[in-house]
Order: structure tokens, then C-alpha cells, then sequence
């Protein structure tokens, strides 16, 4: 009997082993753009589950990707442009941008804060094939007759995610005026899409709850729908939230493997901010007259203030012309727990490496926080040059005072006060009673503890008050 089992046990497994493996639904898509891996596959998770992985509110995912530049472009597609205030040359930008992948906009999806999520939908997809109809792609386009709905050849991925920021700008410019700001965010390291997505949530609805508190709406708290139209005046954002391939493939020796991907992933976050977030801030937002609002944390705070200190280095037009930035300019720059060296704002400029000109005088205002509970910041607990989230960075610059940047001190509540007299649009915040526990599942010890009520709280103060 034992023997019979046995025979029975192995046949039913090379039964199995003869059943070929049942395939994704945009999995011929995937291996044609080189994102059909385990962990690439990640960022575009958003395509499977429109209506499940969503922002709850109306806005838009900004899905980028990283491809094998053999796969997406063809001869000619890939133009850099000088930025000579960069601290790099033309060639060196080049290098930060070219490499055997490089990065591309794959998909746009508009979320509308509805029940289930049934209206969500997709203004551009590079994922999308005009002979999909059985079954049909996971998520629709938004509005369009489908004899128009375009299909984006591999070859063309890179090219066309020209055309998805022009398909975006115009969305916005048509919708923009019933919101009071723009406000963009990027997450960091190791966060792909569907986290990224959940924390976008989370501090927009902390924000949101925030703008609720405002002192100037507490005589209508009996009246929630007045309350609710009232905050709307003060704070009733179009929201952009910007997800990249910030993980490696790693399942054997993943711990191993992850953090040796530090830096090669430190140096995608500015290539994010060299490419399509910094078209995003000063190309597809040009024309926008409300205030534009960045918010990034860890490498997503590399990542936005490249875009919003040096721009884009990438153009579609055919003279490679020196680069040049959103005239009016960026509101604010918020970082979070910033995971880039403080000397590319403020300090010495270290040669061969990104440089923030003029301590980023193209935005208006700029908030640096940091913590000493924050433990992923010392991962260069090396070198003296520290990242703008570490305590001792907020010490060298702060500690003795500064004419240079406004130093700030944050209470637990997120309610802060500066603490020195300089005219600056730097304002550097000493976060220890605000950034000090550790958020679910997250590493770097409170490196993450960004979700809370009491972050809101920061924000709307960093937002509604000129006195800070």
C-alpha cells in the first residue's frame, strides 16, 4: 500500500509538471518591456487592481518604470540637455541618466474617490494591445472611444512617455482651477507600488484631517458638510502621486542583497528627479498658477528635490539646449527624513556630484526634518557629510545657530517654532519629539514614522502659516 501511494504521489506531480503555467494577464506586455520579473512587476500593480490598489481620493499615479534601453528606444530617442548650474557636466548627466536600462512613464491612472473604485481609469498605458478583448485589460481607459485607445509599441516606450506628460499637462490645465494647490508625492527605497499607493493615502488623509482642525473652521464642527466645503477653500489640492522601481529582484539572499542595493538605488532616485519627475514639476506644471507643493521622503525626497532644485535633464525637442526651470518656480519642497548629503544644499559642494545652486533659490520654500530616532540614517555613519534626515546633519548646521537656514524644533503634536532669527526659504526642523516611532513593518528603526495624525499636523502648519 505504501508503495501504491508513493507511485500515486509522484505520478500526480509530473502530472502537474506537464500543465504549463497559466499566464498573467499583461504578462506577454511585461516581457516585451523587460518588467516581467518578481519584483519588476511590482510597480505597475496598480494595472491589475485599479479599483483595488487606488488612492481614496480623486487623483492621479504617475506609474514610472525601468526598462533595458535595448527594448524601449530606437536610435535618436534619448536627448540630454546641459544644466550648468548641476555641478555636472553634459556627459556626466548623461551617465547618471544612460545606463543599460533607463527610465520611462508606463502608465497614468485617475482615481476618483468613489465607491469601489468603478471610475477609476487610465489616461495613458503602455501596457494596453488592441487585440486584448478576451479577457479584457484590467483597467479601461478614461473617456475615449475605444477606436482611439493608442497602443504603444515596445520600441516606443521611452519616446512616447513624452506623449503620457502631454496627455497629463492638458488633464491638469482643464481641472486645475477648482483646486487651491498641486501637490506631488514620492515614497522611498524599497516601496513598491501598492505600498506607495497605501502611503499616499495615509498622508493625504492625515493632511486632510488636519485642515479639518484649522482653528479658523472650529464654530462650524456641529455642521460637517459646511466644515467639509469650508476646508475645501483653504486646502483642495489636485494630487499627483509619482511611484518608481525603488527595489531590487532579490528573493534568495534578499536581506543581503537589499542593502547592497543602497546606492545603486540612491542613484535612481535622481535619476527619477533628472527625468520624469522634473518634467513633471517644471514642464507638465508650467502653466499652473496654484501653488505647487513636493513632498518626498527618504530617496522620494532625493528624488523631488533633483526635480525641483536642478530639473529635468532629458528633452523631446531637437535642439539639446541648456536646461531651463519652471519659471514660476516650486512652492515648496518638503523632505521628510531626506536621504541625500546636506552639503547639495547647503555647504560645500562636493565635485562630480549634484549640486543644488544657490541653495535652491528656484523654491520658494524648503523643509528639511530630522531625527536621531531615525537609524537608516546612519548608514554613512562614516563619512562627516551627513544625509539631511540624520540628527547630527541638523547639529552641524543648527547646533550653534545659523544665518544661513531657519532651524526649527518640533513638538509632539506637529506644532513647531524656529529658533533662530534667519531671513532664509530653509527651514531645517529638529523632529526628535515628532519622528520617533517605528511605523508598521518598516526598518530603519521611526526612518518611516511619516503616517500619523500629528504628521498632518506638520504639514498643514508647514502649508497655512507664513510665521514659520
Amino acid at each position: 500500500m505504501k508503495h501504491l501511494y508513493f507511485f500515486l504521489i509522484c505520478f500526480s506531480l509530473i502530472s502537474c509538471s506537464l500543465i504549463p503555467p497559466a499566464e498573467r494577464l499583461l504578462e506577454p506586455q511585461e516581457e516585451k518591456l523587460g518588467t516581467d520579473g518578481s519584483t519588476t512587476m511590482l510597480f505597475h500593480s496598480a494595472l491589475y487592481y485599479p479599483s483595488e490598489i487606488t488612492l481614496t481620493f480623486p487623483g492621479f499615479i504617475l506609474g514610472i518604470e525601468k526598462s533595458p534601453i535595448r527594448k524601449i528606444t530606437r536610435d535618436g530617442d534619448i536627448k540630454i540637455k546641459a544644466i550648468p548650474e548641476s555641478g555636472l557636466s553634459k556627459e556626466e548627466l548623461r551617465d547618471e541618466v544612460v545606463d543599460a536600462k533607463i527610465l520611462f512613464v508606463s502608465h497614468i491612472i485617475e482615481t476618483f474617490g468613489e465607491y469601489h473604485g468603478l471610475k477609476n481609469c487610465a489616461r495613458y498605458n503602455a501596457y494596453y494591445r488592441k487585440n486584448q478583448k478576451k479577457p479584457a485589460p484590467p483597467v479601461s481607459f478614461c473617456e475615449i472611444p475605444e477606436p482611439e485607445y493608442e497602443e504603444v509599441p515596445p520600441d516606443e516606450a521611452y519616446i512616447s512617455s513624452w506623449k503620457a506628460m502631454k496627455i497629463l499637462k492638458e488633464i491638469i490645465e482643464g481641472k486645475i482651477e477648482k483646486h487651491t494647490h498641486v501637490v506631488v508625492v514620492t515614497m522611498g527605497w524599497n516601496t513598491v507600488q501598492e505600498e506607495a499607493i497605501r502611503n499616499f493615502n495615509s498622508i493625504m488623509k492625515n493632511l486632510r484631517q488636519a485642515v479639518l482642525n484649522d482653528d479658523r473652521l472650529k464654530h462650524l464642527k456641529g455642521d460637517k458638510l459646511k466644515q467639509a466645503k469650508e476646508a475645501d477653500k483653504l486646502f483642495n489640492p489636485l494630487f499627483i502621486g509619482v511611484t518608481w522601481p525603488s527595489q531590487w529582484a532579490a528573493k534568495w539572499v534578499e536581506p543581503i542583497v537589499r542593502a547592497a542595493s543602497f546606492p545603486w538605488k540612491a542613484h535612481d532616485a535622481d535619476e527619477v528627479g533628472l527625468t520624469w519627475l522634473g518634467v513633471l514639476l517644471h514642464e507638465t506644471l508650467a502653466n499652473v498658477s496654484k501653488p505647487i507643493v513636493a513632498i518626498g521622503h527618504s530617496f522620494g525626497a532625493r528624488a523631488t528635490s533633483v526635480a525641483a532644485c536642478i530639473g529635468p535633464a532629458i528633452t523631446n525637442t531637437v535642439s539639446e539646449t541648456e536646461s531651463k526651470l519652471n519659471d514660476k518656480g516650486i512652492d515648496y519642497l518638503i523632505n521628510l527624513q531626506g536621504a541625500y548629503r546636506t552639503s547639495r544644499l547647503i555647504g560645500k559642494h562636493r565635485e562630480g556630484k549634484p549640486k543644488y545652486a544657490n541653495n535652491c533659490n528656484k523654491v520658494k520654500r524648503i523643509i528639511l526634518t530630522s531625527s536621531e530616532m531615525d537609524s537608516a540614517m546612519d548608514t554613512l555613519f562614516w563619512r562627516r557629510d551627513k544625509y539631511a534626515g540624520d540628527d547630527e546633519s541638523y547639529e552641524k548646521h543648527c547646533g550653534n545657530g545659523s544665518d544661513v537656514i531657519r532651524c526649527a524644533k518640533a513638538e509632539w503634536n506637529g506644532n513647531f517654532e524656529t529658533t533662530n532669527n534667519a531671513n532664509s526659504h530653509i527651514t531645517y526642523i529638529n523632529s526628535n519629539d515628532l519622528i520617533n516611532k517605528n511605523s508598521y513593518l518598516s526598518g530603519g528603526n521611526a526612518h518611516s514614522d511619516i503616517y500619523r495624525a500629528e504628521h498632518g499636523n506638520l504639514l498643514w502648519n508647514i502649508l497655512s502659516s507664513g510665521n514659520h
